[in-house]
């Protein structure tokens, strides 16, 4: 860096009522996106992910509980797509307590 540069810090504490926001949405969202066939499940899987990552990294800002009991839904449905219904049960047998 040089000495002429100037460094900008930038509060991300604005953007955490959307997060929480967009986090919910996507949480009562899982059970119908499971719907799907594998090609879709597929891509889906990586945004599972990331909310998943998004719970145990920032479970203090998110509602965490809301996630792992739609994960839990999800992995008893045996309608939803096999794939995503799998993801789920892993992802809610691997939380610590």
């Amino acid at each position: 860096m040089s000495p002429n540069s100037e460094t900008f810090v930038v509060s991300t504490l604005p953007l955490i009522p959307l997060i929480e926001t967009m986090f919910v949405q996507g949480a009562l969202a899982l059970s119908s996106a499971a719907s799907c066939d594998n090609d879709t499940a597929r891509s889906l899987v990586f945004a599972i992910d990331a909310l998943h990552r998004v719970a145990l990294e920032f479970h203090q800002q998110v509602d965490d509980s809301l996630w792992f009991d739609e994960l839990r839904r999800l992995s008893d449905r045996d309608d939803r797509n096999p794939m995503l219904s799998g993801y789920a049960c892993r992802a809610v047998g691997g939380r610590s307590a």
